[in-house]
């Protein structure tokens, strides 16, 4: 197989894990289990993922349930130490450290930034 075959055919393997990864956000990924998926040793997957996406499996999972939690905050119906709880954090406290790197404010201003500009206009 060619160079360029052979790398998109890992690409293709690894786009794989990465839909299962954003269909299944709170599943618990064991390394072995994504690498069966990837049909990879997981030695190999580990490497191959890293070199494909840029980062590991367990900031694709952290970024994904991040992202999952920026919905919860701007939908406005759970508190953020529930939805830090939801999206798999033990305490608030790390879930808004986490935040604030994912997204450059902490929950409460970015949930606040959500219903405002939900809010309509004249309310």
């Amino acid at each position: 197989m060619r160079t360029r075959d052979a790398e998109q055919h890992y690409r293709q393997r690894v786009a794989r894990v990465v839909a299962f990864i954003v269909a299944h956000p709170m599943q618990a990924h064991a390394l072995e289990d994504l690498a069966a998926l990837a049909h990879f040793s997981p030695f190999h997957f580990h490497r191959v993922y890293l070199s494909v996406t840029g980062e590991t499996v367990a900031a694709t999972v952290r970024r994904v349930r991040l992202a999952l939690a920026t919905h919860l905050l701007a939908q406005g119906q759970q508190s953020i130490t529930q939805v830090a709880l939801t999206v798999g954090y033990e305490s608030p406290p790390s879930f808004s450290r986490a935040f604030g790197q994912f997204v450059g404010e902490s929950p409460r201003d970015f949930q606040r930034r959500m219903q405002q500009t939900l809010l309509p206009t004249g309310a």
